[in-house]
């Protein structure tokens, strides 16, 4: 799998201070079926501005609730959230985009909403994507990796203190990848990253603050080892099989 290096912001002397952002004394669990599985029990997680903070948590204990929680789609059923609801943004998020609009219509209804100039984020979103004339045609009729590729160009663009990422930073095609490698570095010279996934070697490149999610809390590692030592005791608490380790080659 070939690892992603993003460049560091250069300009963070100058980046106006904000306070930390996250969540304070939460509590939260997901249904299936007639079950309750808890994700947090009185956790608390504080991430300071412009900080590469990965979250590691073992596969299905709720990775994608997690994600919206942080995003404000979805409140706590206990605790708060540390800073204002689009305070963070889901970078792959597709939700917001109208299939029945076209993908000029939806950018510039959300760029308008946002307060952004709808025509700026336009021109920005379709050279980006290079849709081109598929670009005013309605979103039901994309490919996935077209509404995938629009998404992304869009949530770059919103005023958003953090950029919230499961599992995938880039998309598409080699080419394409290299687009989003290059977008995602030049955002995040005046946005924080919150990486939240269950295979530690996708963060070690590019993460500089650790976080592993277990028992319901955060546990903050001081170094990407500790939070692979930490994490691994996690996969064998929520599997009980230390063998399913290799499937991830931890190193």
């Amino acid at each position: 799998m070939r690892r992603i290096r993003l460049e560091r912001a250069s300009s963070a002397a100058n980046f106006e201070a904000a306070p930390a952002w996250g969540l304070l004394d939460c509590e939260h669990y997901f249904q299936a079926g007639d079950d309750f599985n808890p994700i947090l029990h009185r956790a608390s997680f504080l991430v300071p501005p412009l900080s590469r903070t990965s979250i590691l948590m073992a596969p299905g204990s709720g990775k994608s609730t997690l994600v919206r929680l942080l995003a404000g789609i979805e409140a706590p059923r206990g605790g708060h959230l540390v800073g204002r609801r689009g305070d963070a943004v889901m970078l792959n998020y597709a939700g917001h985009l109208h299939p029945a609009m076209t993908g000029e219509e939806n950018v510039r209804n959300i760029a308008s909403i946002m307060g952004l100039n709808p025509q700026e984020v336009a021109l920005q979103c379709q050279a980006f994507t290079e849709l081109d004339e598929q670009f005013r045609r309605p979103v039901i009729s994309y490919a996935a990796t077209a509404k995938a590729s629009l998404a992304f160009a869009l949530n770059l663009q919103l005023p958003a203190k953090y950029l919230l990422v499961e599992d995938r930073l880039t998309l598409g095609d080699s080419r394409m990848r290299l687009k989003c490698k290059k977008a995602l570095s030049e955002a995040l010279q005046t946005k924080g990253l919150i990486m939240i996934c269950s295979n530690p070697n996708l963060v070690r490149h590019v993460c500089d603050h650790h976080q592993v999610l277990k028992d319901g809390r955060f546990h903050s590692c001081s170094s990407y080892a500790q939070a692979v030592e930490i994490y691994k005791a996690t996969l064998v608490d929520a599997t009980g099989m230390p063998h399913q380790l290799d499937k991830y080659v931890l190193q």
